[in-house]
């Protein structure tokens, strides 16, 4: 063991790790720089170096029956690039140089180092990989585009992603604390033959810390605080760990508080008052209102060690936010004063067994594994006739997710392995939802019914999927294939039963049932040039089979009022697609919904030395059946009838239907035309000096619906180019370290008309939704007083004219994503042995920026300061 330098190191941590991260040998070197590891089973590992002051290092390891193995390591305080990755082979290490997917990873140090409230925004800096904030508590990361329903999320290779798991961009990874994380990797293009339904454009695995083992008994531990002036968050994190030989434990706990936050130049690009009403955003303060939030989440780990060759580990994740509500519904676009997502409660807990060396096999793992997901919501629209006494919702949604895995792994050949197993998701859903209705006898909302839910209620989903990989050099050193295959089988169920009738006593959910399956594959090839350079290759098939959300999602979201599928199908409806000028295009029956598919095809170049590092992918993406949401026709003298729930109040010519619950027309998903997504990504790390290093990545992607050429209405739009550059300062035997860097959106201009109607992203406005919000939002904020805008002292009319003009045709307030490059700086400080200090300096000249399809502005200029104390 040696540092840059070329001195020896002695007391340095050497940590042989097996499956899932449990650590299997332990070991320090000496003042010569040398360890040993004794009686290590044949198998594949990661070894791990650390020592403090140090990057961690890490490394494959295969060790074979009676082989001695000499291993060389160099310690610097700045890698350039990670070297190991576990998520494309499902828990087989491999050197990240050489597999033939695209992946990052971020390390524990990487995630210390950001000013992030929530785990996606840990995830800024990372190539490939786009950020979207619906709201300050919500962060849904896009990878190739895609986002939401099609990523695919792990917690240490399971499964988070459940049935309900919402399509675009969607809250679930906020429950999870980055501080519990050791790693979070990310692997760029479709997993679905290692994963299953979902992995179209990627795949996210968050690796938890594992516990360490010792020689005695003891207890470590580390405590952290933070603050930020932005959104004036502060919380305090700790995490405590002990153990012997042959078991150990991590447990910790956090919480935090989150203000309302203060965006660039104090001003909300999309408020509700500069859309519908045309006036400035500082009418309703520099802060954005309604954007605080409180958090806490909980962690505990144990490991046993059975013998040699078994571990038993048991983790649970718990996570709760309190007071988080949507804000783009709220002052941020549409102008409801009520709409939560309260409370958000996350139970995540996984038993698992690791044998390795089992006769034939090289490795057995079998996990159990609970995902317990609430998501709760409340709401109440009132822009509209009733206004403030409209009916206020309040909604209960439970998914609970039971998991069955097996897996196993075969050496062949030192240069040949096979991974095969079978998984099974037993996945149950409680769905409620009350309408309060105002009482003018009581004065309150005192008047309660039950109503169709957003899913069905004790409604199931279950899935099946057999799996194979196998990893064999076709050419030693030269030439190696990554090949897959996997069959799915999937099935739905629901029932009339346990869910409310209609006014007519007829069941709001009709009995279904829905069985569907899938083969799907990925074909991968590594050609090595020379040690240093690398060509890789990759066809694969990604797919997402629908789930209950496609199937039966009902209510309120982000576009308006939605009607399941089923429902459309009974009422006879079709489908058309709203263009720009409001107009219904495309219009086709309403069909049941079938999986979506992707055929991916991935050409990269990949460079390493010990100066410098650098890839460089171009992929071509293809998806057939995608799900969208379509505006809902229904045959002429619709009003009146139930749909959803609600009485359809209003039908134009077209036949598009509205609800008392949004403005806009109800829509329905179906599966709707083929689109291509192309892009390049790459990145690269250079060593300017010693102590200097440059760091950079980039991505575009373009969309196109292959039957118009238009952008494809995906959800939330597809982010415009993005990337990020940074020059970081770091010398060994020196305490601090700093950085200066940007992060960097070009504007995106290819709206579908998808995203311009969307009042987060184009923020169309009509004259129907500035009357509603006039006589309604407007008046409860004391904004509109006896038919007069007082700051302009306007009549509805002379507003409609000033925001619509002339023809008072519908019209957007923004015909693209502006681009922004934003001025940062971060440093940090050791204080001793145990205490350190970050400070992150972001967005130095306050610029207002939004990233694409958010919600929310990005925050104005904003000081971080995080505190960190071991033992």
């Amino acid at each position: 063991m040696t540092d840059q330098t070329g001195a020896t190191v002695g007391g340095a941590s050497i940590v042989l790790i097996g499956a899932a991260g449990l650590e299997v040998r332990r070991s320090l070197t000496d003042q010569s720089g040398r360890f040993i590891l004794e009686n290590v089973p044949a198998a594949d590992y990661v070894v791990s170096v650390q020592k403090n002051g140090f990057r961690e290092v890490r490394r494959v390891l295969q060790v074979t029956p009676g082989e001695t193995v000499r291993l060389q390591f160099q310690l610097t305080v700045a890698s350039i690039f990670e070297a190991v990755t576990v998520t494309p082979a499902r828990g087989q290490p491999q050197e990240l140089f050489n597999v033939p997917q695209s992946p990052a990873v971020v390390t524990e140090i990487d995630l210390a180092r950001h000013s992030a409230n929530i785990l996606p925004q840990a995830l800024r800096d990372v190539s490939g990989v786009h950020i979207q904030q619906t709201t300050s508590g919500q962060g849904s990361p896009f990878v190739r585009g895609l986002t939401g329903q099609q990523v695919l999320h792990l917690i240490n290779g399971v499964r988070f992603n459940n049935a309900t798991f919402r399509p675009g961009a969607n809250q679930y990874t906020a429950l999870i604390d980055q501080d519990f994380a050791d790693r979070i990797e990310v692997v760029r293009g479709p997993g679905s033959t290692q994963y299953g339904s979902d992995s179209l454009g990627g795949t996210i695995n968050v690796l938890t810390r594992a516990p360490q083992g010792s020689d005695r008994r003891g207890l470590h531990g580390s405590v952290n605080t933070f603050f930020a002036s932005a959104d004036l968050s502060a919380g305090l994190s700790t995490t405590v760990s002990g153990g012997a030989n042959d078991w150990g434990f991590v447990i910790g706990a956090s919480g935090r508080r989150t203000q309302d936050l203060r965006p660039g130049g104090g001003v909300d690009s999309h408020s509700v008052v500069t859309r519908l009403l045309g006036i400035s955003a500082k009418v309703l303060g520099n802060r954005l209102q309604d954007t605080a939030y409180s958090q806490y989440n909980a962690e505990a780990k144990f490991q046993f060690r059975l013998s040699d060759t078994d571990v038993l580990s048991f983790d649970y994740l718990r996570g709760t936010q309190l007071g988080l509500r949507r804000y783009d519904q709220l002052n941020g676009g549409i102008g409801n004063l009520l709409n939560s997502f309260d409370p958000q409660i996350l139970n995540f807990f996984t038993a698992r067994y690791d044998r390795l060396g089992a006769g034939p096999f090289a490795s057995i793992s079998s996990i159990f594994s609970y995902n317990g997901q609430r998501d709760d919501r409340r709401s109440q629209g009132i822009n509209n006739a009733q206004g403030l006494r409209s009916r206020i919702s309040d909604e209960f949604n439970l998914t609970r997710s039971f998991g069955y895995q097996v897996q196993a792994g075969v050496r062949v050949k030192r240069n040949h392995s096979l991974t095969f197993g079978a998984e099974f998701y037993d996945e149950h859903i409680t769905s409620r939802r009350q309408d309060f209705s105002f009482s003018n006898a009581t004065g309150g909302f005192t008047n309660v019914a039950d109503a169709r839910a957003r899913f069905p209620n004790g409604s199931s989903y279950r899935t099946l999927g057999i799996f194979a990989q196998d990893i064999v050099s076709l050419i030693p050193q030269r030439l190696t294939a990554h090949l897959g295959i996997r069959y799915s089988l999937f099935k739905y169920n629901q029932s009339s039963l346990g869910n409310p009738l209609d006014a007519s006593g007829q069941p709001t959910v009709p009995d279904l049932e829905e069985n569907f399956d899938d083969i799907t594959f990925n074909t991968g090839l590594t050609f090595t040039i020379n040690r240093h350079l690398n060509l890789t290759g990759n066809i694969s098939r990604g797919f997402r089979a629908p789930n209950v959300n496609d199937f039966a999602a009902t209510g309120l979201s982000g576009l308006g009022f939605e009607v399941s599928p089923a429902e459309g199908v009974r009422l006879r409806g079709s489908t058309g697609t709203l263009d720009s000028s409001r107009r219904l295009t495309d219009i086709r029956p309403l069909q049941p919904i079938a999986a979506e598919q992707l055929y991916n095809y991935e050409l990269a170049i990949r460079f390493h030395d010990s100066r410098f590092s650098g890839s460089l992918a171009a992929f071509d993406s293809e998806i057939s059946n995608l799900i969208e949401r379509r505006t809902l026709l229904l045959p002429a003298g619709a009003v009146g009838q139930l749909v959803g729930g609600q009485p359809i109040i209003r039908q134009d010519a077209t036949g598009a239907v509205f609800t008392s619950q949004s403005n806009t027309a109800a829509f329905v998903r179906t599966n709707a035309n083929k689109v291509r997504l192309r892009g390049v990504e790459g990145g690269m790390a250079l060593k300017l000096r010693r102590d200097l290093a440059l760091n950079a990545n980039a991505f575009y992607v373009r969309g196109t619906d292959l039957r118009t050429g238009a952008p494809p209405s995906l959800e939330n739009g597809i982010p415009p180019a993005t990337g990020f550059v940074g020059v970081r300062w770091e010398r060994a035997g020196m305490p601090g370290w700093f950085e200066l860097y940007t992060n960097f959106a070009a504007p995106q201009r290819r709206f579908s008309d998808n995203d311009i109607s969307q009042a987060r992203i184009g923020a169309l406005r009509t004259r129907e939704e500035i009357a509603g919000f006039f006589n309604g939002g407007a008046v409860a904020r004391g904004l509109v007083h006896n038919g007069i805008l007082l700051t302009t002292a306007e009549t509805l009319a002379q507003v409609q004219l000033r925001v619509l003009g002339p023809g008072l045709q519908p019209n957007a307030l923004f015909n693209k994503n502006p681009g922004f490059a934003l001025l940062n700086v971060r440093g940090g400080l050791r204080l001793g042995e145990r205490s350190s200090v970050t400070v992150v300096l972001e967005n130095l000249c306050d610029k207002n920026y939004r990233t694409m399809g958010s919600g929310i502005d990005g925050p104005g200029v904003n000081a971080a300061v995080r505190y960190s104390f071991s033992f």
